[in-house]
């Protein structure tokens, strides 16, 4: 898929930022290996964070481990860049996640970048993306992600009334006015952003607010990923997961504002999906394709695993500091992985919607100990929400393919991966609702 897009595409799974294209751009129905092995979420500091978020899933997963890491070594971080460039695809795609992956320091990204550079082949494209809580970008780091054409995923709940209630420091101080200042360092250096929202039980009764709020800082480019786990216990929904019924809602809310706004001004992940899917294209967000994307995801010290919900022992993969991408496309788990999207429960089987949702993330069925036998944890708020958009998303749809309606805001060129200058988008600033 990566290799047919005209523009930037990320593949980053559930969260992170979030690729942005035209509806019109062919996907195939499956990727192909090479592109998936081109397409690494690295963790270079485990789930070292310097906030303590109240739902973060992530931060236990350094208990996995019997190193206790501070951050991905030189020696990790070389072999892993050489790996990817040295495979068949000609962009590899770096995700860089957390924890807070700022946390590695700005001197190890630019490493990294001199590593790519090393390494990528003649021709070779190399695009970065990062997804971070916000509070450590300045302008040193302003200028490195500018000048290396870097896309930024910056998390933002919502208002500070909601954003500092999870969103905090050890101390228990909020976060948001850190967040802001180093929003407003992207907008000023121009380098391209989302904004990702965690749906939780603050926010999840405030949709509109929610956007309204972030689309008052200057910002059209949104996702939404639900909260279901966290810590390491993954067995079933934590409880801090939103509820499923409130989170359909959330999202009939939303989207209402977004076809209120109008689809080419208001990019949002799941919807501008949605309506690839109800065109008869692949949709890029894991979530909804047919089969999981499998982004793999490379821990601090190499270790290999299929999902960064799935960083546990039992799933792990090899170790890119002794094993090839060859070994570890030929593993079992991995084999085992790319099946567990197809195996849909009866119940979805028979679903009026499951051609748009196909299920839903393997991870939230939970093995089938659901109550009542429910065959997703989000299932009655998906199918709340597809009643409500499904008429709508198949007429925006509808429009497209007929040349009615044009496609969402354009995404810039692609980068040539040597840090060349290209058309800028236009300044975000902030504005008033319209």
């Amino acid at each position: 898929m990566l290799s047919r897009l005209a523009r930037r595409t990320v593949w980053t799974g559930r969260g992170g930022p979030a690729m942005r294209m035209r509806f019109g751009q062919a996907m195939s129905s499956e990727p192909n290996h090479a592109e998936v092995l081109a397409s690494p979420m690295i963790k270079p500091v485990c789930g070292a964070c310097n906030l303590v978020c109240t739902y973060c899933y992530y931060r236990q997963t350094a208990d996995h481990f019997d190193d206790r890491p501070s951050r991905m070594t030189d020696e990790a971080i070389r072999n892993i860049v050489r790996t990817f460039c040295q495979s068949p695809h000609p962009c590899p795609h770096f995700s860089w996640q957390g924890g807070e992956p700022m946390l590695a320091g700005l001197d190890f990204f630019q490493k990294a970048v001199a590593y790519q550079q090393a390494y990528r082949r003649e021709g070779q494209q190399v695009v970065n993306a990062f997804q971070t809580n916000g509070t450590l970008i300045d302008d040193a780091w302003g200028r490195f992600l500018k000048r290396w054409d870097m896309l930024v995923g910056i998390s933002i709940d919502g208002p500070p009334e909601i954003h500092d209630k999870n969103r905090i420091y050890p101390n228990g101080a909020g976060s948001q006015e850190d967040v802001l200042r180093g929003l407003r360092v992207l907008q000023e250096h121009q380098v391209e952003h989302n904004v990702l929202v965690l749906v939780h039980g603050d926010n999840v009764h405030h949709p509109k607010e929610v956007v309204r709020f972030i689309r008052d800082l200057g910002e059209d480019y949104l996702q939404f990923i639900p909260c279901v786990v966290t810590g390491l216990d993954r067995s079933m929904p934590s409880h801090d997961a939103v509820d499923p019924l409130a989170y359909g809602q959330f999202l009939c809310e939303v989207f209402d504002e977004w076809l209120s706004v109008g689809p080419t001004r208001l990019y949002v992940r799941m919807f501008n999906n949605l309506v690839l899917a109800a065109a008869g294209h692949e949709p890029e967000y894991c979530v909804f394709r047919r089969a999981c994307a499998g982004c793999l995801l490379v821990e601090h010290n190499g270790d290999v695993f299929p999902c960064d919900f799935m960083v546990q022992p039992e799933w792990r993969m090899g170790n890119l500091t002794t094993d090839s991408l060859a070994e570890i496309y030929r593993h079992p788990r991995w084999l085992a992985f790319r099946k567990l999207k197809s195996q849909l429960p009866p119940a979805c089987q028979a679903c009026r919607h499951v051609a748009l949702c196909n299920g839903g993330c393997p991870r939230d069925r939970f093995g089938g100990r659901l109550p009542d036998d429910e065959p997703n944890y989000l299932c009655r708020g998906y199918q709340l929400f597809l009643d409500h958009a499904r008429p709508e998303i198949e007429k925006v749809a509808a429009d497209w393919l007929s040349g009615q309606h044009m496609p969402p805001p354009p995404e810039r060129t692609p980068p040539a991966g040597s840090g060349r200058s290209r058309k800028r988008r236009r300044r975000p600033r902030a504005r008033r609702r319209r």
